[in-house]
């Protein structure tokens, strides 16, 4: 309503409850007016890419040539790295135009290479509570890591199953420690500073 003091207060309050909750390990965010607005700017295009890639095999293979990248930087491995963190609509309508997509083999083997080069961080990041499993791109693997033929290129030229295997002993040892013990990896969206104020406050013998 135009009320700066009450805005004020209202944003201080909403900062230190969020700050309460990332100290403890949980992943929170604040977004803005601006921040809702391209989030479904963004959604609204992606959608409309999604149907100009169904509407007929021409465009579905522009599409993909241009995602893919096709002899310039491709936008899928950073897409794919942040994909955890990609609301929820937005992931909805990338994931769909991924499906589609995938009837191209070249953009489904430009997908796979992709996703083998961001598996390790993405699951790193998943152990670290940040994302949903049903709502990741692990639920897409299944497209190309069921075909021989490009298990056995990605074994070959992207180490696949190293990834894999790392993969797996870092988040078994992201799972055996304790919140806050001595070499646990940080909470969710947490840093050091934050974890250090904690324990200030948290010893009896700081007070004195």
């Amino acid at each position: 309503d135009g009320d700066g003091t009450s805005s004020t207060l209202v944003g201080a309050a909403m900062l230190n409850r969020a700050k309460i909750l990332t100290d403890h390990g949980l992943v929170c965010s604040i977004k803005t007016l601006t921040d809702l607005q391209n989030e479904q700017t963004a959604t609204a295009v992606i959608s409309l890419i999604g149907s100009l890639a169904r509407s007929c095999d021409p465009l579905c293979n522009q599409v993909s040539a241009g995602i893919s990248g096709a002899g310039i930087s491709s936008t899928l491995p950073p897409l794919l790295r942040s994909d955890l963190k990609l609301p929820q609509q937005f992931t909805s309508s990338w994931h769909s135009l991924l499906l589609t997509l995938l009837a191209v083999p070249d953009f489904k083997a430009a997908l796979a290479n992709a996703y083998c080069d961001t598996y390790r961080m993405v699951t790193a990041e998943y152990a670290r509570g940040i994302g949903r499993l049903e709502q990741s791109l692990f639920t897409l693997s299944v497209q190309f890591l069921n075909r021989v033929t490009y298990v056995r290129i990605l074994a070959r030229e992207r180490n696949l199953l190293a990834n894999l295997s790392r993969s797996l002993l870092e988040t078994m040892r992201s799972a055996s420690f304790l919140p806050g013990a001595a070499g646990s990896p940080l909470p969710a969206g947490a840093s050091a500073d934050m974890m250090l104020d904690e324990d200030v406050f948290s010893d009896p013998s700081s007070s004195l």
